[in-house]
């Protein structure tokens, strides 16, 4: 059974869909302009993010990025249950997209980006709500939406603060690296001088930290910087592209044009949207 509860003005849709465990197979995909809410109700399956592999039991809940690799396969018979939410950040108010938000890529590459034990928490709920849906008038249909997706959202931030998480898991020398581009984040930072200051051969710890994280070093340090932009623009908002350009440069990006082009990639919208 696939049944598509709402989709307002191609910014939110929400799904409920039950599938026999042997057709269940999502091939390696992408969602360009979406971040995605995936809620195992039941069913066993393997769960693949930018090439890491971890089990996914019955009663959890996936964070997925905007513009993120993913793939779901079921592992066994068992009819796999879920719900499914795609938005587009512009679908959260302004002044609310950083809180919100925050789960998303504060965990990403820390693999706490699952949860187990929904149907525990107030999150199951906001779930079943969306059974109502089809009962309510259209013009308040999507005003309801808007009002599920934050509540969701708000009890993930809850959900966030608990012990219920995955902790993370990766190899000594993939810890020197993180550990190293974190203390240099605002820093020039390449392969060869991270292979230099750690003392070992570029091609390996790239082909490591990939392993690990399934990104490149590039990727992270990109993504980590953006990360402390949008941090600063939080605490201390600007407003103008003059101001922009400062954060650009104190977060050790060589201009705007590319701290522009890292935003937009690893947030799906722009960095002059989060001073609106």
């Amino acid at each position: 059974m696939h049944k598509t509860l709402n989709v307002r003005d191609e910014t939110i849709a929400f799904h409920y869909r039950i599938d026999p465990g042997a057709e269940y197979n999502y091939h390696p995909h992408r969602h360009d302009t979406f971040y995605e809410i995936y809620y195992l109700v039941q069913g066993d399956c393997t769960f693949v993010m930018e090439n890491i592999r971890f089990a996914l039991p019955a009663d959890s809940l996936v964070l997925i990025p905007f513009n993120t690799t993913h793939a779901i396969v079921s592992n066994g018979p068992e009819p796999v249950e879920r719900y499914s939410i795609h938005f587009n950040p512009r679908a959260i108010p302004a002044e609310h997209r950083f809180d919100l938000l925050r789960p998303f890529h504060e965990n990403k590459y820390d693999r706490t980006f699952y949860f187990s034990e929904i149907s525990n928490s107030r999150l199951a709920e906001c779930f079943s709500s969306l059974d109502d849906l089809d009962n309510l008038p259209e013009d308040i249909q999507n005003l309801y939406c808007d009002v599920i997706l934050e509540s969701i959202l708000i009890h993930i931030l809850t959900f966030n603060r608990v012990d219920n998480i995955i902790p993370p898991s990766y190899s000594t020398v993939t810890s020197r690296i993180v550990d190293h581009i974190n203390s240099h984040i605002t820093e020039k930072l390449t392969l060869d001088n991270i292979a230099a200051a750690l003392y070992m051969n570029k091609d390996y710890l790239n082909r490591e930290f990939k392993k690990n994280f399934g990104i490149s070093i590039k990727e992270y340090v990109l993504y980590h910087r953006v990360r402390l932009a949008q941090d600063i623009l939080h605490k201390n908002p600007v407003h103008d592209v003059d101001s922009l350009t400062a954060v650009a440069m104190e977060t050790g990006f060589q201009s705007y044009s590319t701290f522009y082009r890292a935003f937009k990639k690893v947030l799906g919208y722009s960095p002059s949207d989060d001073i609106k």
